[in-house]
């Protein structure tokens, strides 16, 4: 499962990240990155490590910034969950 991490210090690295996120389950090192524009991806192997983690770790105060976690979404996915959805939203036309 993968998470955004957000607000982060423009030096961070991964293994300050793999600190803060071993607490909470098993971390598929391999997958993990940090990003330029303090931003980083964690990937752990089970969705209850990663609820976990979400729960502990979003808000936390990591030097002098407040970290922001979410469950990614990549564009690629979610336009595929998009291209086979049943649902279709037609916006109204409204005449003066």
């Amino acid at each position: 499962t993968k998470q955004f991490v957000g607000n982060l210090p423009d030096d961070t690295t991964l293994m300050e990240l793999f600190e803060l996120f071993k607490p909470y389950g098993h971390i598929n090192h391999q997958l993990c990155v940090v990003k330029e524009g303090n931003y980083a991806f964690i990937h752990y192997f089970s969705e209850k490590a990663a609820e976990q983690a979400l729960h502990g770790v979003n808000g936390v105060w990591f030097r002098n910034r407040y970290l922001r976690v979410e469950y990614s979404v990549s564009s690629g996915h979610l336009a595929k969950k998009l291209e086979k959805s049943k649902f279709f939203y037609f916006p109204q036309i409204l005449e003066n």
